[in-house]
């Protein structure tokens, strides 16, 4: 099955049906304005009129009625899957031969399907009545697009209709709205019905009989991929704190479960609950690959097979419903039972289905179906045949709420006093918000029968009624009495208990609750109100009856994290572990990652008495390597429930050694010798953090050490907000405004500032979510810290003994035994056990090699320029570029080294104190070492230095000294404030504030900035100012004149330079092309260097030093480069044509001024557009706030600056 082809099928079948019903709807005048009432005249008894062409009216009642229940935008969704939902259903079951039309498929190379030419053949058109066929028959014989159109649509609608007697779940009897909404244009080449023909003749495989089929999961894909743009709509609404609505959580949080560990959730649940007590004989299990041995109890209460119950609550498209089923048909066929019963059994007793999603139940109740006559190729006409009272229905049910059922019948149950209708309304008002989690209380279903017949006679009897009561008028009162019974129907299901509980829940964490669902989780399920996953888990085991079993997938999570504790116990002490899956990362193919890490198993609602069996498949990066290593028994582990209590938090470490848990119970714990601490949250990040860059330098400060006096004067305060991977120094980025110590934030009535004693004190911090290991870093004096920058505070004799430790192997495997995720929290931090070395010579030792790891990583950090500690780069010494490169690389090369070699001593001797030599060695790969990781790459275990990448960074240090950033005679920040004043002469820089203050001189300076901050990149060498000139001067005036040609020859060669191309040409391509690109990643798309760039013809460029900039900046630009350089192109193109028109020109040179001016021509267009741009944006004289951030000044410039 080509999956990818299959989603794009989907996702482009989604879009293509939503425009078809958009226009459909728009017919019968529905938009998203609102709907157009018909006019009198458009009526006509049971038709109405539009646009020439009659309707049914029941059909336009029916829609407009959907229209008011659901909106326009709903309507418009659930048209579009209702008929990709059912065309899929018939390519389905025409491909695998289930029906004999061929309503999808078509003969030889014809376009359009089988059934336009031998529709007579068939059943349902032979049923029609003669008129209803002559209209068939003339649609054929005018054979016209049009007709053929229409002819397919009847069609279509009357095997619907058909099929509606024994799937009224997928097919609809006429009368319905989906009958007027059929899409247009399905016959023509290149529709949705060709490409789904094609899609469904790809996914054809070889069954265990070696016949042709397409299996049933391909609904699920199906499912799953039509609904992934709105997923990502869905995701990408909560990054805007949206929050997801009781439509949308279903297609949300769709994961369609790989086979293999559906596998393994049916084979042990109901596989050992029928080698326990249906009396099946132990062969039956040859064939279940995933399931696993261990002793069975044998119960002594023999169970009929048709008395099981299994239900999945979150069912999805049906792939654990249609899983058991295949299980359950060999079950019964061990017991002697014949296909047509067993699957008569199977649908009427054993399987139970929910879900929220409309869509969902169509097509699990279908793939049940399916799998019924995959079984016994009679079911069809069985079920054709049966009575009406000898009917079954599915029990796979999408989740109906009572918010419809009108006004009037409400009022009658209420003022009839029937109390148990009236409470079973009360109970699935908002259903769909909750779905399966609903706690309902127990209504005995017999009153509920009861009083719906007695509603039924008060109806019949209203206009004998006393005029105490409601007339009820006005209503289709045998359709709200059919839904009424649907939802004691639906009550059932959800009240009752059953032998097998199978499901993967949605995964949503609770910041995407809506506020029905977060105050309804809150209130009824306290222990897992933090993700919808782990109230499914709560509520699945209230489901299953004592003794009986739950199967689950979900988010590993609750195994470890401690908002989960209490859940966590509950199924330590009262369910049974029999076997867990545990499957981390990549268990999902079309899921990358490490966010979505899942763990199955399958649990016994009994008080634990045997161990459990584990298989620990998360060192697998990729789902089939999980597969196949689910069958290696090196991967199975054995534990006692009762000994996870014995770690603090109780988490489910069942790989965990008898050493480890004996380190957890004997010694003291990391919060009792310390404080880790979690910080702020500001609720509104991007108002009130910079990157430290993005503001004056004169408006932050470090190492604050009394912040409430400092945050008078200062407004920005440095901030530990975590960041990437990085050991021992470094993340240090951002600013938070602390202005009147926080006056701003406090305002925020969602803003959190905590822990504010241990502001501006030194610690350690690391990134509470991390895509790696844990990485811990020491600060020092003057930091606030964030809830994403957790820290730890200690006394300072400890502090280094505990940062080499946290950074080592024994705080991985000792952590990953409390929390195996990606989030460290302070709380989880602080259980860690720790063990204090009182051998003085070694905790010397230990401090000693931790501050050398410091220094390194702090001189490493520092080395570029994006640290607030930068001076000046490793390569600006000597008099030779390439000589200064290779000393660079040598001497990070022995650093690089020395931190690998200290780390592995470390590990070393923590390993030794914790006495874990049996459990692990010291060695760290390369890939661990968190130094050099732009600059370098590890290749075969050798480092591998990345020229280009240092000399960009030497280029990028070029453009920060042409603008007066940086100088090569001063070892600091120059010019980063808006008010600092520049006066230069011949070798002399001073700066300047307003008041005239010298904030810098430099005497003796070998090379000048820019006068103004302004840099023209330009296609030709132009002005005196041009990019690549003032680079070759820096070259020069850096190493140098006399080797200036081997210094810029490096430079050239590093950027990739082609033969015959000059050392101009070279840098000129980069600074036009790659240079704000390179600069966007270095500066994280808050850049200092603002690019002014004309467009894709890139004919004109200038950059502009944020920190200098003026409101006259643009209107410089403009009249110093872009006029002069409009009039030399212009100038350009005149002289080109002047040689193009001569006749004495020779044929090659006309041919290179031809080509000349096609590229002038463009560049002018572009030009003359980008020039009345910058002109409108010079006259607005834009005035910046440096403190309301690159982004927020950035927008202000519209079209002049390149986009970011």
């Amino acid at each position: 099955m080509d999956k990818g082809s299959l989603k794009f099928f989907a996702t482009e079948s989604r879009k293509d049906l939503l425009e078809k019903m958009k226009n459909k709807l728009a017919v019968f005048g529905i938009t998203s304005k609102g709907i157009k009432e018909l006019e009198e005249k458009q009526k006509m008894g049971n038709k109405i009129e539009i646009n020439g062409t009659l309707y049914p009216k029941k059909s336009y009642d029916s829609l407009c009625s959907r229209y008011k229940v659901l909106g326009y935008e709903q309507l418009l969704e659930e048209s579009a899957y209702t008929w990709f939902n059912r065309l899929v259903a018939f390519a389905f079951m025409e491909i695998n031969n289930y029906i004999d039309e061929r309503i999808v498929f078509n003969n030889g190379d014809r376009i359009e399907p089988e059934i336009l030419d031998n529709y007579y053949e068939f059943d349902f058109f032979q049923e029609l009545d003669e008129e209803s066929q002559n209209e068939i028959n003339d649609l054929k014989e005018k054979n016209r697009v049009d007709s053929l159109e229409k002819l397919y649509s009847i069609l279509v609608e009357e095997k619907c209709y058909e099929l509606s007697k024994i799937m009224p779940f997928m097919f609809e009897k006429r009368g319905s709205y989906s009958d007027i909404l059929f899409p247009d244009g399905v016959l023509a080449r290149g529709s949705f019905l060709e490409k789904l023909r094609d899609e469904f003749r790809k996914a054809i495989e070889k069954n265990e009989e070696d016949e042709e089929v397409v299996p049933v999961e391909i609904i699920g894909w199906l499912y799953q991929y039509y609904n992934s743009d709105l997923k990502d709509e869905v995701f990408a609404d909560l990054k805007k704190n949206k929050k997801i609505t009781k439509e949308k959580i279903a297609p949300a949080t769709q994961l369609f479960t790989p086979h293999w560990i559906v596998k393994y959730m049916g084979e042990n649940s109901l596989g050992k609950l029928a080698l326990e007590s249906c009396g099946v004989s132990e062969e039956i299990k040859e064939n279940w690959k995933y399931y696993i041995e261990n002793e069975i109890q044998k119960s002594e209460e023999r169970l009929k097979i048709e008395e099981i119950k299994i239900i999945d609550p979150a069912m999805g498209s049906g792939h654990m419903l249609t899983y058991c089923f295949d299980m359950l048909s060999d079950i019964y066929e061990n017991l002697g039972w014949s296909k047509k019963d067993a699957v008569l059994s199977i649908i009427k007793n054993n399987i139970y289905g929910l879900d929220i999603d409309k869509r969902a139940s169509q097509l699990a109740s279908f793939a049940i179906f399916m799998k019924a006559r995959e079984k016994f190729s009679r079911f069809f006409k069985v079920l054709e045949r049966m009575e009406e009272d000898e009917k079954i229905s599915i029990n796979t049910l999408v989740i109906e709420e009572s918010n419809d059922i009108s006004e009037s019948i409400q009022n009658l149950i209420k003022e009839n006093s029937l109390i148990h209708l009236e409470k079973l309304l009360v109970d699935f008002y908002d259903a769909k918000e909750y779905g399966s989690i609903l706690k309902l209380e127990s209504i005995e279903t017999k009153e509920l029968y009861r009083e719906l017949k007695e509603l039924e006679e008060i109806y019949r009897k209203q206009g004998q009624l006393s005029l105490n009561y409601s007339i009820v008028e006005n209503i289709d009162f045998e359709k709200e009495y059919e839904f009424i019974e649907k939802l004691i129907y639906q009550y059932r299901i959800m009240i009752d208990k059953y032998d097998i509980v199978i499901t993967n829940p949605p995964y949503m964490g609770g910041k995407g609750f809506d506020d029905k669902l977060k105050k309804y989780v809150e209130k009824n399920y306290k222990d897992s109100k933090g993700d919808l996953f782990a109230v499914f888990i709560e509520k699945c085991n209230e489901f299953t009856k004592e003794n009986r079993y739950t199967a689950m997938i979900t988010m590993h999570s609750w195994m470890f994290l401690s908002s989960f504790e209490n859940l966590r116990k509950q199924i330590i002490e009262k369910r049974e572990i029999q076997s867990l899956n545990h499957l981390g990362t990549r268990a999902f193919e079309e899921l990358g990652g490490e966010v979505v890490q899942t763990v199955s198993w399958v649990g016994k609602n009994k008080v634990p008495e045997k161990k459990g069996t584990y298989i620990r498949l998360v060192d697998y990066n990729n789902a089939q390597w999980k597969e196949e290593e689910f069958l290696n028994n090196k991967n199975y582990y054995s534990a006692n429930q009762k000994e996870f209590e014995k770690i603090p938090g109780s988490p489910i470490a069942y790989w965990v050694s008898n050493r480890v848990r004996e380190i957890f119970e004997k010694n003291q714990k990391l919060g009792e010798i310390a404080q880790p601490r979690k910080g702020n949250s500001t609720s509104d990040n991007n108002r009130f953090l910079r990157l430290w860059f993005e503001v004056e330098k004169n408006n932050f400060k470090l190492n604050s050490i009394n912040l409430k006096e400092d945050s008078l004067k200062i407004k920005w305060f440095p901030y530990n907000k975590g960041g990437g991977f990085r050991k021992y120094y470094g993340n240090n980025e951002y600013l938070i405004n602390w202005l009147n110590d926080a006056e701003e934030i406090r305002k925020i009535p969602t803003a959190v500032i905590a822990n504010y004693d241990f502001f501006t004190k030194e610690g350690l911090t690391w990134s509470t979510v991390s895509s790696a290991k844990l990485s811990v870093r020491n600060f020092g004096e003057g930091f606030i810290f964030d809830n994403g920058g957790c820290c730890l505070f200690s006394e300072k004799d400890i502090k280094y003994i505990l940062l080499g430790l946290l950074n080592s192997k024994v705080f991985t495997i000792l952590f990953g035994n409390i929390s195996p995720t990606l989030n460290f929290q302070s709380g989880d931090i602080a259980k860690i056990p720790i063990i204090i070395e009182k051998d003085e010579i070694k905790k010397n030792n230990i401090n000693e090699i931790t501050q050398q790891n410091i220094n390194i990583a702090k001189e490493e950090w520092d080395s570029r320029e994006t640290s607030w500690d930068f001076k000046k780069l490793f390569i600006t010494k000597g008099d030779s570029i390439e000589k200064a490169y290779d000393d660079y690389c040598q001497y990070w090369s022995d650093k690089f080294m020395q931190m690998h070699h200290n780390e592995e001593e470390l590990n070393r001797i923590f390993i030794d104190i914790y006495e874990l030599n049996d459990e692990m060695d010291e060695k760290v790969p390369f890939e661990d070492i968190t130094l050099l990781k732009k600059e370098i790459k590890i290749e075969d275990g050798k480092i591998l230095f990345n020229k280009e990448e240092i000399i960009k960074q030497f280029l990028s240090y070029a453009v920060g000294c042409i603008m007066g950033r940086y100088s090569i005679d001063k070892e600091e920040l120059i010019i980063a404030n808006s008010d600092d004043i520049l006066q230069c002469n011949e070798s002399q820089v001073i700066i300047k504030d307003r008041e005239g203050n010298i904030r810098h001189s430099i005497e003796n300076s070998r090379f000048l900035p820019d006068e103004f901050g302004i840099i023209p990149v330009t296609g030709e060498n132009v002005f005196e100012n041009d990019i690549v000139s003032r680079v070759f001067e820096f070259v020069k005036a850096l190493y140098g004149e006399k080797n200036f040609d081997e210094n810029i020859r490096f430079i050239c060669e590093a950027l990739g330079q082609k033969e015959g191309e000059t050392y101009d040409e070279v840098l000129r391509n980069y600074f036009i092309k790659d240079f704000y690109t390179d600069h966007l990643q270095r500066y994280q798309k808050r850049p200092i260097y603002w690019f002014m760039n004309s467009g894709k013809k890139n004919g004109f460029s200038a950059l502009i030093y944020l920190h200098r900039y003026e409101d006259m900046s643009i209107a410089r630009v403009r009249t110093e480069y872009l006029i002069p350089y409009q009039e030399k192109m212009e100038n350009l193109r005149n002289y080109y044509e002047k040689i193009a028109e001569n006749p004495d020109t020779s044929s090659k040179d006309r041919k290179i001024a031809d080509k000349k001016l096609k590229e002038l021509y463009a560049i002018l267009k572009e030009l003359q557009t980008y020039a009345n741009d910058v002109k409108h944006i010079s006259e607005l004289k834009i005035s910046l706030d440096l403190d309301d951030g690159v982004k927020v000044n950035y927008e202000k410039f519209g079209k002049v600056l390149k986009k970011i």
